[in-house]
C-alpha cells in the first residue's frame, strides 16, 4: 500500500471545504487507497490550526470533539517519530552550476525529459516542471 505524508494544510483544508481537492485526498485515504504517515509535530500543527477562530467557524467542533477527532486520526494513521537519519552525499559543484544556470535562465528549461549524470556514474532522467505548468 502507498504511504503518504500529508501536509497539515491538506487535512485542515479538507475539513473547511468538504467538496475540494484536499477533501478528495482524505476520501481516498478513508477508502484505504493509501496510508497516511503522521508525526506528532504534524498532528500538533493540525490541532493548533483547527483551533484558530477563523478556522473553527468552518468546522464548529467543540474542544472535546476536536480532541477525539485528532485521537482517531492519529490512531488510524501510521505514526512515525518524525526524525530521520540520512547519509548525505556531498554537494557536487558541477551539478550546482548546472541548476543555477537553468534557474537563472528559465527560458532554457524545456518540458521534455532531461538527463542528469551524477559523479558516481548514475544517470537519471527526470522532467522539469515550472509552477506555471501545474
Amino acid at each position: 500500500m502507498i504511504r503518504a505524508v500529508l501536509d497539515a494544510n491538506v487535512v485542515v483544508s479538507s475539513l473547511i471545504n468538504p467538496q475540494g481537492v484536499p477533501a478528495q485526498v482524505l476520501d481516498a485515504w478513508r477508502a484505504e487507497r493509501f496510508q497516511v504517515v503522521l508525526s506528532a509535530a504534524i498532528l500538533d500543527e493540525i490541532g493548533r490550526v483547527l483551533r484558530y477562530p477563523r478556522v473553527a467557524v468552518y468546522h464548529r467542533w467543540s474542544e472535546e470533539r476536536l480532541h477525539l477527532w485528532l485521537e482517531d486520526f492519529a490512531y488510524l494513521a501510521l505514526m512515525t517519530p518524525g526524525t530521520l537519519s540520512l547519509a548525505i552525499i556531498q554537494e557536487d559543484p558541477r551539478i550546482t552550476a548546472i541548476w543555477s544556470v537553468r534557474w537563472k535562465e528559465p527560458r532554457r528549461i524545456s518540458s521534455a525529459a532531461t538527463a542528469c549524470s551524477y559523479p558516481w556514474g548514475y544517470t537519471r532522467a527526470f522532467r522539469l516542471c515550472l509552477p506555471a505548468s501545474f
